[in-house]
């Protein structure tokens, strides 16, 4: 037997299913995630907070969670490059509840970004001057491909490269993000994730992926999650960049966002 859920949550629509066997004791989450387009989001991830628990989404945007138990739970749905889906979803004794998620782009572009048919080849020229002036660390294409291949991930490869940046982990779903080890002078430091009061505090570093800036310290503690750098897989892209503070940001991608560093990637063309 199965009803609807109310559309108590933006972006989110689901529905209930009650197994009818009398054995049944623990229930399951199933859903799908997808772009505003209808389009399947690979890899994004799903997360009960109260079980930390974490699963990341299929080919088709799907993912499951099995043996729930009955309760109240907050589930997160996020990627890169969008803004999560967040809900409070109630699983009952035998209660298999089906979502079908809807995570909107961020839309927060740099002023300075232009969107136009050679924009592939605007951002690649920037990268090559930036690096020219040898202000900050980067990482080419040749390079990325290069690491990828040996299965090492953007997390080690800042990890072993660049001396300013911190690794900062969460406990509960193995998380990983970017901060510089300092501490809390400059400003209140903001959670991993808001929605979750366990999360690690650090000073997270801005992230840039495109020109749009996904995240930003100062807005952490009320608004974004860090990205978690497990999404960021290095044969996805074409350029890295990693500044240490504002003082070393460039222009382009400074401001007060630029205080716990700033990491800058660029996609390849799809």
């Amino acid at each position: 037997m199965c009803r609807r859920l109310g559309s108590a949550w933006p972006g989110l629509a689901a529905l209930l299913c009650v197994s009818t066997s009398l054995a049944a004791q623990a229930g399951s989450i199933a859903g799908t995630a997808t772009d505003s387009g209808g389009r399947a989001i690979t890899g994004a991830t799903a997360t009960l907070a109260e079980l930390a628990r974490s699963v990341l989404s299929g080919l088709r945007g799907e993912f499951r969670f099995s043996n729930v138990p009955p309760g109240t739970y907050t589930l997160t749905v996020q990627q890169i490059a969008f803004a999560p889906a967040t809900a409070r979803v109630t699983v009952a004794t035998g209660e298999m509840l089906e979502l079908d998620v809807t995570l909107d782009p961020r839309v927060q572009m740099l002023a300075e970004t232009r969107v136009t048919a050679k924009e592939t080849s605007v951002k690649l020229q920037g990268f090559e001057q930036r690096r020219a002036a040898g202000i900050g660390s980067f990482f080419t294409r040749a390079t990325l491909d290069s690491a990828a291949a040996r299965a090492v991930t953007l997390s080690e490869l800042l990890r072993r490269h660049v001396s300013a940046a911190h690794e900062v982990m969460n406990q509960k779903n193995g998380a990983l993000y970017v901060a510089l080890a300092r501490g809390t002078g400059t400003f209140r430091l903001p959670r991993a994730d808001p929605f979750d009061p366990t999360s690690p505090v650090g000073c997270f570093s801005q992230v840039i992926v495109d020109g749009a800036r996904i995240y930003a310290p100062a807005a952490g503690a009320t608004s974004m999650p860090a990205p978690d750098l497990r999404n960021l897989h290095l044969e996805t892209l074409s350029g890295v960049e990693f500044y240490s503070g504002p003082a070393t940001t460039p222009m382009e991608f400074g401001g007060t966002a630029a205080t716990c560093g700033t990491l800058v990637v660029w996609t390849k063309d799809r």
